[in-house]
């Protein structure tokens, strides 16, 4: 099944493409939403994927490696992406494509995060080249697939927590109100916060980021936001890494599931975490895997690196 939806992915139609844009995300007894925040009920396992960014062989090789069709037959098991779906990537559509059909097949199961490069209208990034990708394969109806996928990047919840003290995020967390329930209904400072920062190691609270949108954020704002709300760990994307990476004592995971240029990793990452019992840091750690790409892994066209 895999298999037919990833060359299905390189082959469909606008009109497939904007009728899977168009669909209820659908979370089912698996998952609870409350405004913009998910709490995930699910006891099973969670296979989580951070960005992706238009890499449609990394995620493809994810897959492969867990043998998801199998995972997800497990009616408990989950999969959350943690935002950047688009931008940078060659594949970038098709990339879209393959999570979409994916959600469509396995509904209940899937949970879609919002990354920055789903962008707010206030926040483009840049680049954010996806809509001169979708100029240049449906030059006659880009502009209207784009404003289609725009208006489906704002339906995306932002952020997610596990009973087990896990949360999911693409950048990190509301600094400005360190409560979980500050992302029920967030202001654009809040979310400009979950969407863009970043962790540091050599500070202990905030300092200005050089995306010149949210803050890099120390050890204490991790601390203090896990014990207000009852949690263990923050598990989030958004920056490029050789696979994952460890910060404030492993409390924050970052994970990059995609590889080669205009990044040039050489590891993708991803983690399989258990939902169903209290997990130490240790463990925590011991949830992530890496795969290394082959040395001519080449996945996108010859940009300059840029983040």
């Amino acid at each position: 099944m895999i298999e037919t939806l990833f060359k299905k992915s390189f082959i469909l139609d606008e009109e497939v493409f904007l009728s899977l844009l168009e669909k209820d995300l659908y979370y089912g007894r698996l998952f609870s939403i409350d405004g913009c925040l998910v709490k995930i009920l699910s006891n099973g396992i969670a296979l989580v994927i951070g960005d992706v960014h238009g890499d449609i062989k990394s995620l493809k090789t994810i897959f492969e490696d867990v043998n998801v069709e199998k995972f997800l037959s497990n009616d408990e098991n989950i999969l959350i992406f943690l935002g950047d779906y688009v931008d940078r990537g060659l594949y970038q559509y098709e990339t879209l494509a393959f999570i979409l059909l994916l959600k469509q097949e396995f509904r209940g199961q899937i949970l879609l995060l919002r990354g920055n490069h789903e962008p707010l209208i206030q926040l483009i990034p840049y680049p954010h080249d996806f809509p001169y990708v979708l100029r240049k394969r449906f030059p006659q109806k880009w502009d209207y697939l784009y404003k289609a996928s725009f208006n489906f990047f704002q339906r995306l919840p932002l952020a997610s927590f596990s009973n087990n003290g896990i949360f999911f995020v693409h950048g990190g967390p509301p600094i400005s109100d360190l409560k979980l329930s500050s992302l029920k209904d967030p202001s654009l400072k809040l979310m400009e916060e979950v969407l863009w920062s970043d962790p540091r190691e050599d500070i202990l609270e905030t300092t200005p980021s050089f995306r010149g949108a949210g803050l890099y954020f120390g050890k204490n704002v991790t601390d203090r936001f896990l014990r207000i709300n009852g949690l263990t760990a923050i598990v989030r994307g958004h920056e490029p890494c050789e696979g994952f990476k460890l910060n404030h004592d492993g409390k924050v995971v970052t994970l990059f599931s995609r590889a080669g240029p205009p990044y040039w990793n050489k590891s993708i990452g991803y983690m399989l975490v258990p939902l169903s019992s209290n997990l130490t840091l240790k463990a925590l750690k011991d949830c992530l895997k890496n795969i290394e790409a082959p040395t001519d892994f080449n996945n996108s066209i010859s940009y300059e690196s840029y983040f």
